[in-house]
């Protein structure tokens, strides 16, 4: 279920009943927040502040420390990665030759890995 999608079912859940206690969310939502829920906005907020604070993942942090690598655009993903086979990294992932997707798939799943 989209983010979105649930916040209009609580939203409309606040509107359905008189008495909040009487709500099956009332112990999680309303009594936590206490007010309407504008989904729009709600939504808005969460996406800015993903924006704000991204997931770590194994790039990110490889680029940290290693900021002038070569990187190259991946002509399916349209992402860009390091220019080098993974297993000159991690000598435990499996060597793209035996990906089945082949070095788009192997080094999207390995670089986008959250740390």
């Amino acid at each position: 279920m989209k983010a979105e999608k649930y916040l209009k079912i609580i939203n409309r859940m606040c509107n359905t009943f008189e008495e909040c206690s009487d709500c099956p969310n009332y112990k999680v939502v309303c009594n936590v927040a206490g007010w309407s829920i504008d989904t729009k906005k709600a939504v808005e907020i969460a996406e800015e502040w993903d924006k704000e604070n991204p997931a770590r993942t194994r790039l990110s942090e490889f680029l940290r420390i290693f900021p002038n690598v070569d990187m190259k655009i991946d002509s399916e993903s349209g992402r860009s990665f390091p220019d080098f086979c993974i297993q000159i990294v991690d000598g435990k992932e499996s060597c793209v030759e035996e990906c089945d997707g082949g070095c788009s798939v192997c080094k999207e799943n390995y670089w986008e890995e959250e740390v």
